[in-house]
């Protein structure tokens, strides 16, 4: 009885799947071995973008932490360390690991700046508002202007 059900059960999901293929054959028309090879071209190029798109996204190389609008230090991305950052209110701990940034702790009140988390790319802030602490990933390399306007 157990056979004849599953076999039953087999040829029914067989039938669904056949009108299935059936129904967007009709409604798609004929898909030729050349429309496959354009849309699966088309897909490899998209992904081939979006990894260079990442992999080739600007990155800083040194952190630049300033207390009360003055740089305080400025440390390279590449070598993890922790730095001490005194402020008005106390001190703030900044933690440099695996070419990221973050703050740990810092004296003020709401905590906002421990719970930005890391930053990574040139262009990150960090900011302690309250401490009047500060950290920026800047490029050691000297660049061109992106754009001039009048």
């Amino acid at each position: 009885m157990k056979a004849t059900y599953y076999t039953c059960c087999k040829d029914a999901v067989i039938m669904k799947i056949s009108r299935t293929v059936q129904h967007l054959a009709l409604t798609t028309g004929n898909i030729t071995k050349a429309d496959i090879l354009l849309i699966g071209g088309i897909v490899v190029i998209s992904l081939l973008i979006l990894a260079a798109a990442k992999f080739a996204s600007p990155t800083g190389s040194v952190l630049e932490i300033r207390v009360g609008g003055k740089v305080y230090i400025k440390q390279d991305l590449t070598r993890d360390a922790i730095i001490e950052v005194k402020g008005p209110l106390g001190t703030t701990v900044v933690q440099i690991a695996d070419q990221q940034a973050r703050i740990l702790s810092s004296p003020c009140r709401d905590k906002i700046c421990v719970h930005m988390g890391p930053i990574e790319a040139r262009g990150g802030v960090l900011i302690c508002v309250p401490n009047e602490v500060s950290a920026h990933i800047v490029s050691d390399k000297k660049e061109g202007f992106d754009a001039l306007t009048r």
